[in-house]
């Protein structure tokens, strides 16, 4: 194992495992009897330093943070740019589908999608990363008042049409890619994503 793989580890770990802390916080446990997790104890934890990420705590320059709501069902994948994202929320639809919302700052790839419409829970998600940009297909007419009104920069293929790229090796509507890179330039004075509470130390036993 190389050292640079070796110390993405925690990061990647530490991702995963909000992952699964998101899911069970967004749908729910049922069952009885199982133990709360501890908290990491104050002597082991620490905020990420200057020069690293506060998504990841591994080496990264100050940035924005990019949002992005990509679609999941069959269709969808195998999906374009996930990888580079510091941190992928998992979101239960209607019918029993997901959505993910990808969350890039510390890197970013060259496209992402494919991009589908925002919903109501975005802005719950991201009001911990001060005010992120949001690449999304476009909402429920009912969510534009919320979406204007939230602390974000929504992008839409609408607002900024040179962030956003039709693909034709697939059909509608999973054939809308962002290029992340674009989108930042359209809001080229977006503050750098805060320390949303993350800390990071080594991986458990």
């Amino acid at each position: 194992m190389t050292a640079e793989r070796a110390a993405r580890r925690p990061g990647r770990l530490l991702t995963a495992l909000l992952c699964a802390a998101t899911a069970a916080g967004l749908y729910g446990c049922s069952g009885t009897g199982t133990p709360a997790p501890s908290p990491m104890p104050p002597t082991s934890a620490a905020t990420a330093p200057d020069g690293r990420s506060p998504l990841t705590g591994l080496p990264a320059r100050p940035a924005p943070a990019l949002a992005v709501k990509i679609d999941n069902v069959a269709a969808a994948r195998p999906h374009t740019g996930l990888g580079a994202a510091d941190l992928v929320y998992v979101e239960q639809v209607e019918g029993g589908a997901t959505r993910l919302l990808a969350v890039y700052s510390s890197r970013l790839p060259e496209r992402a999608g494919p991009v589908r419409s925002a919903r109501e829970s975005d802005i719950a998600l991201l009001r911990p990363f001060g005010r992120p940009l949001l690449a999304y297909s476009g909402a429920q007419s009912a969510l534009h008042p919320l979406l204007r009104a939230a602390p974000l920069y929504p992008l839409t293929e609408d607002t900024a049409p040179q962030a956003f790229r039709r693909s034709p090796d697939r059909p509608a509507p999973h054939n809308l890619y962002l290029r992340p890179e674009r989108a930042l330039a359209t809001v080229p004075d977006a503050p750098h994503v805060p320390d949303i509470g993350l800390r990071f130390g080594p991986a458990p036993d």
